[in-house]
């Protein structure tokens, strides 16, 4: 497994069943804290995507506690319509966080907002980006009952939390392609060289 000291500028994508991981304490030390020290900036600017959720705002709530352990303050909730102000902080977003809820709804909103293309464009920046839930579905090649393709960033279908009815929803989605399920309060930080060192508990791969 890898550590901590393994990683070389900020991790590209940390992949999480649910909230619990954001308030995970490793080594004395709040997880996230070890992840954001690693980025470029000095005082980073982290953006939570609620379109999964409805933008509901204690959901972000969760998002800003997190981040405040983390050393993180200057944090903004970037919300299905978009604005102006919205589409610049998250353009300069050191972290982003895609939220849990319903995939496809969230992918159809992020997408209509044009926020995808901005997303995509900030992770080959280097930002750390962070997929909980829904949103870590969305890091895969495929979402369940929907047709369009998500993010794609690793060859993997992804599902969180399901455990308890055997990924059946994980393997349906999948046909036949590679899978992976992060059990709840877990998930799986992927390195830079495309390593991926499981959280908590060993995810379910198929």
């Amino acid at each position: 497994m890898s550590t901590m000291s393994s990683i070389v500028s900020p991790p590209p994508l940390l992949l999480t069943a649910d909230s619990q991981l954001l308030y995970w304490d490793r080594g004395g030390q709040p997880f996230l804290r070890e992840l954001c020290a690693l980025l470029p900036a000095a005082a980073p600017r982290a953006a939570y995507v609620g379109a999964a959720n409805g933008d509901r705002p204690e959901f972000y709530s969760i998002f800003t506690g997190a981040m405040a352990r983390a050393g993180v303050t200057d944090v903004a909730h970037v919300t299905a319509k978009f604005d102006r102000g919205e589409r610049a902080f998250l353009a300069s977003a050191d972290v982003i966080l895609l939220a849990g809820g319903d995939p496809v709804r969230g992918w159809q909103a992020m997408s209509a907002a044009g926020m995808t293309g901005v997303i995509g464009a900030r992770r080959r920046a280097g930002a750390l980006l962070i997929g909980v839930s829904a949103g870590a579905m969305q890091c895969g090649i495929a979402l369940p009952d929907c047709d369009e393709k998500p993010f794609g960033w690793l060859p993997l279908v992804i599902d969180a939390h399901n455990e308890a009815d055997g990924w059946r929803r994980l393997q349906r989605t999948a046909r036949g392609r590679p899978m992976l399920g992060l059990p709840t309060g877990a998930g799986v930080l992927v390195h830079r060289d495309g390593a991926q060192e499981p959280l908590r508990r060993e995810p379910w791969r198929g």
